[in-house]
């Protein structure tokens, strides 16, 4: 015996209900008129008298059974369905007050009937693995309105925002997003924001891998008692370098000890002692951070693997990539599409996951023609989406490397070129070559941060 086909969601009462309540009342036909669309009716018959309905108020006329009669004779349909059946719905219902709660049934059960269509595309896409139709199908879910949170007016929204904000001046917190370690870049940035998408960028050498792992490290001291993690895709570096690297960010080991070429027995037993002093501590940050090194990821895997993260029971609070050009993206005609595609699938990854996406990007080599190798917003690589896309831009620049005679040695520059939630300016840093990493350039307390005289650039 063959299995019988499940039907799609429907209600054939509630559409005659609904259609009824607009031939009673006037000013429920224009309600619904301007709230329905003919997708939300299953029955073609439905979907045609509705049609029919529409057009009448449209042309400024009456909606009753006479003149969506005449309206189907006009349009050459009346032999679809028989004015002995439009008679029967008009005369369904005894008022039309209930059509608000008609109209939210048929709004739920039509989004019902699109989420099994796009659930055939996205296995039908899978199928012939093609990430781009997977992709499109997930946004067209993520994008439609019913089923989903309805938008909230701007004075709920804002009453919120002020209650959130006294609470956090409360506490004594002194930033809206999540604290860095990096004083004077937490005071320009407020904080790594969730649902914010930021860039890295630097020539190569300059430490922008350094510079992100250093904030993957200072956010996850932050995040650890919110049992939340931080989830690096390192696309250029193996997970044992990206480790080594953050131990020795961490302790300011210098990371030739993890070098077979330092025959040195002695370093090594000292780095074993040190390992055995310092490793609970670096072992419980360790456990805050998630490292994947797969060398070929797309926008869409790597979504995939973030809600495997969060379907495992772990909330994540910040993401890392390195970095953007090393990603595949979609099937573009050319690179600078694919990386069109790359940001804007990072952006909404930001407020999919409601959580900081920092991604790091390579510059192009015009930088070097220049007398002063500072970059610009211009100098970003192969697209200007990343420029578009991005709530803040960063540059990470070492005078030093360009001119060892500088007299900012063992410096950095964090130059903002974006900063769409706060002031752009430049950010000085220590940079220590042995340990690849960065520190505060002043002795700031990084205990407390209400304790540094630093002002903030929007407190004068």
């Amino acid at each position: 015996m063959a299995e019988k086909k499940p039907v799609k969601p429907y209600s054939y009462e509630t559409e005659k209900a609904t259609l009824g309540s607009m031939f009673m009342d006037n000013g429920a036909a224009v309600q619904g008129c301007g709230t329905l669309l003919e997708e939300d009716f299953y029955y073609p018959e439905n979907r045609l008298l509705f049609n029919a309905l529409h057009n009448v108020i449209r042309g400024g006329g009456i909606a009753d059974i006479s003149m969506v009669w005449r309206r189907l004779e006009k349009d050459g349909l009346a032999q679809q369905t028989s004015l002995s059946y439009i008679s029967e719905v008009a005369m369904t219902v005894g008022t039309s007050v209930n059509l608000p709660r008609y109209i939210e049934e048929l709004k739920q059960l039509s989004y019902f009937r699109r989420c099994i269509d796009t659930g055939r595309k996205l296995v039908e896409a899978a199928y012939k693995q093609d990430g781009e139709g997977i992709s499109g199908s997930l946004g067209m879910l993520r994008q439609d309105g019913v089923g989903l949170d309805m938008p909230r007016t701007a004075a709920d929204i804002m009453a919120e925002y002020v209650e959130d904000i006294d609470q956090k001046r409360k506490s004594g917190q002194i930033f809206s997003g999540l604290q860095t370690g990096f004083i004077d870049f937490d005071l320009i940035t407020g904080g790594l924001r969730d649902d914010d998408f930021y860039v890295i960028a630097g020539r190569p050498a300059m430490g922008k891998t350094a510079f992100g792992l250093d904030i993957a490290r200072g956010c996850c001291k932050r995040l650890i008692d919110q049992g939340k993690v931080v989830v690096i895709f390192s696309l250029e570096m193996s997970e044992r370098d990206i480790v080594a690297r953050l131990y020795c960010g961490e302790t300011g080991t210098d990371n030739v000890v993890f070098s077979l070429r330092e025959n040195d027995d002695g370093k090594w037993a000292a780095f074993l002692r040190q390992l055995e002093r310092e490793g609970d501590f670096f072992e419980q940050v360790g456990k805050g951070i998630i490292v994947d090194d797969s060398s070929y990821i797309t926008p869409e895997s790597m979504r995939a693997k973030c809600h495997g993260i969060r379907s495992s029971g772990q909330e994540i609070g910040l993401i890392l990539i390195d970095y953007i050009q090393l990603m595949s993206g979609g099937k573009g005609e050319n690179r600078t599409q694919d990386i069109s595609h790359i940001t804007r699938s990072l952006k909404l990854l930001a407020k999919d996951f409601h959580c900081p996406v920092v991604a790091l990007s390579q510059l192009s080599r015009q930088v070097e023609s220049r007398a002063d190798k500072r970059p610009m917003l211009s100098d970003l690589r192969e697209s200007g989406s990343i420029e578009q896309d991005a709530d803040a831009v960063m540059f990470v620049y070492r005078d030093e490397y360009y001119y060892p005679d500088t007299e900012k040695k063992n410096c950095a520059e964090i130059i903002f070129g974006k900063n769409r939630k706060g002031p752009v300016g430049t950010v000085d840093l220590a940079w220590i070559a042995s340990a690849t990493t960065f520190r505060n350039l002043a002795k700031h307390d990084e205990g407390g941060w209400q304790k540094t005289n630093k002002k903030a650039p929007w407190e004068g």
